[in-house]
């Protein structure tokens, strides 16, 4: 499985912990932020990663190729948005001679409990161009922007209506032939790509049951640190945890 890993925000929510530091270099105990999200997809069975960079993305590569001989990393591949940034969307498409028919994007600062090898499996099942996870959490951490009845899905990530209990859970698969079709050269986000993907009925629905875990904004960072320190960092131990091995 290929996992293209879209990190190339700004990071302006974090900036009051981060400072110029990339979220993806921020430090969790003995490692980066970026070590152990790399060494837990390789976990999940990921076996390639395209980092999508654009904000401190050679700092970040530097950081990886450094440490890649020493780490437990998938391989690993890089993307740049070049002087213009892409937004999510746009930095796909970017990357797009890097891709795999069929791709998992993750974004840079989310940490997910989340059967990637069930997801992928799924997809590949269900023959759709996307397949979308979803946590039905009701609004809350984080406001609810999918209506999904177990057949029909919607998603709004800029106006949710309150018929909305679930939250895209940051986790999808994508047909790179339908998304090259399906979407504008330059900039756009990703969420208008995954909208209009599920108001055609084209989007196939897979439920996660844990809440993730976020390093975007202060709290977040604070939460996920705690969360590895509690696990003495332990990777395989939290996996197990969470019934995810």
């Amino acid at each position: 499985m290929q996992c293209l890993i879209l990190a190339g925000g700004l990071g302006t929510r974090i900036k009051s912990v981060a400072g110029d530091t990339p979220k993806a270099l921020l430090p969790v105990g003995p490692q980066t932020f970026i070590d152990w999200q790399l060494q837990w997809l390789k976990l999940m069975g990921v076996s390639e990663v395209v980092l999508a960079l654009g904000h401190g993305g050679e700092e970040i590569q530097n950081h990886v190729e450094e440490k890649q001989t020493a780490a437990s990393y998938p391989q690993v591949n890089y993307s740049f948005d070049g002087p213009q940034l892409l937004g999510t969307g746009g930095a796909i498409k970017r990357a797009q001679n890097l891709l795999s028919k069929d791709f998992v994007v993750a974004y840079g600062d989310s940490f997910l409990f989340l059967n990637i090898g069930a997801l992928f499996n799924s997809h590949l099942q269900e023959k759709k161009p996307l397949t979308f996870s979803v946590l039905k959490n009701r609004n809350q951490g984080d406001r609810s922007n999918v209506f999904w009845d177990g057949h029909r899905v919607k998603y709004d990530k800029f106006h949710p209506s309150p018929d909305m209990e679930y939250i895209d859970y940051g986790l999808s698969i994508i047909n790179k032939d339908y998304f090259l079709k399906s979407t504008p050269p330059g900039a756009f986000d990703l969420a208008d790509f995954l909208t209009t993907t599920c108001d055609k009925n084209q989007a196939h629905v897979f439920e996660a049951k844990i809440f993730f875990q976020e390093i975007g904004s202060p709290e977040g960072y604070r939460n996920f640190c705690k969360m590895m320190e509690g696990s003495k960092f332990d990777l395989k131990a939290l996996a197990h945890t969470h019934s995810l091995l």
